[in-house]
This record gives structure tokens, C-alpha cells and sequence, in this order.
């Protein structure tokens, strides 16, 4: 994410990268910077690594978009999360049913649900050690799924059909 403003308008966060991950075999299908629409004011680079010259020449938000809708609609979104990203693309699945938030899959009793506790809580792995990677993210979230299923949480309210077309969004999307 940056931050950004338009002509009139106030500051607000927009989409500075996007990632989507195949859950099948952890495939990148799409990893690219995004051109927000409007002036950057803050790039927010200690948190999402993002900086001027990433972001000159990359696809504008419409394009990234675009893309990310045409990988995703009809599918599974696996993410941590997803309201902000889903916010950042100005998209959400018509279907509900079609969304797995990690965040708010049933843990159990924690002090935290951040995706980088929830790692090393439960796959004995460190993330975001430093600026978020979208790629990161979306690859952590869809293998706390895998392990919630695993561990047979949630096993019964995600259909055999549905759990073989997720893909995978990041969580805090640059």
C-alpha cells in the first residue's frame, strides 16, 4: 500500500503491488507493482518496501486489476486479512463462500491473529521480517490453511470442489 491523493480528493491508501499464488502447486500467476492512480504522497516503504523508481513504468491500478479479477473471479481466495485487499482492489467475490480469511478461521484462545504470529505460531515460521512481500503473505496464508485443514478445524464447510480451485491473494498487500 501508499498513500496517495487526487485532485479534490483527501489522502487515502491504494494498491502498490499485487500477488496472486495458484494453492495447487504455489505457482506465481501474478506479481506486479501497480501505478496508483493520483499522487503518491508517502510510499510507506519501511512497511511495504515500495519506492518511486518500483512503481515508474509499472502497470496502472485499471490494468492490475484487471488482471487480478480475471485470475481470481469464480475461485477460492485464501489471504489473511482480505477486507483491506479486497478494499485496495475495489473488488470482493459475488459469492462469500468463495473467501477463506485466515484471520478469522477459528484459532482458538490467542493474543494475537497477525499474520506473522499465526506463522511462527503454527508453521514454526518467521515472515515479515522486514518490509511485507505480497508473495510472502500469500503463500503463508494459503499454507495456514492447508494447515487448518489439516488439523481438521474446518474441514467439512469447504467443499472437495471448492478446496481444488483456491488461489491465493496477499494479506497487507503492498
Amino acid at each position: 500500500m501508499v498513500k496517495v491523493r487526487r485532485s479534490g480528493s483527501a489522502e487515502h491508501f491504494a494498491l502498490g503491488r499485487v500477488c496472486v499464488v495458484a494453492a495447487a502447486d504455489e505457482a506465481v500467476l501474478l506479481d506486479t507493482f501497480v501505478r496508483p492512480d493520483g499522487s503518491v504522497t508517502d510510499y510507506l516503504t519501511r512497511f511495504s518496501g515500495l519506492t518511486e523508481p518500483l512503481l515508474r513504468g509499472a502497470p496502472s491500478f485499471a490494468d492490475a486489476r484487471a488482471a487480478a479479477i480475471a485470475l481470481l473471479d469464480g475461485r477460492v481466495v485464501v489471504g489473511h486479512g482480505l477486507d483491506a485487499d479486497f478494499k485496495a482492489l475495489r473488488w470482493r467475490p459475488a459469492d462469500d463462500s468463495l473467501v477463506v480469511d485466515t484471520r478469522t478461521l477459528g484459532w482458538g484462545p490467542r493474543v494475537s491473529l497477525k499474520l506473522r504470529d499465526l506463522a511462527r505460531d503454527e508453521l514454526g515460521v518467521a515472515v515479515q521480517a522486514g518490509a511485507h512481500c505480497p508473495h510472502e503473505d500469500a503463500l503463508t496464508a494459503l499454507r495456514l490453511y492447508a494447515r487448518f485443514l489439516r488439523i481438521g478445524a474446518d474441514a467439512a464447510a469447504r467443499p472437495r470442489a471448492l478446496r481444488a480451485r483456491l488461489v491465493g491473494v496477499p494479506s497487507g498487500a503492498s
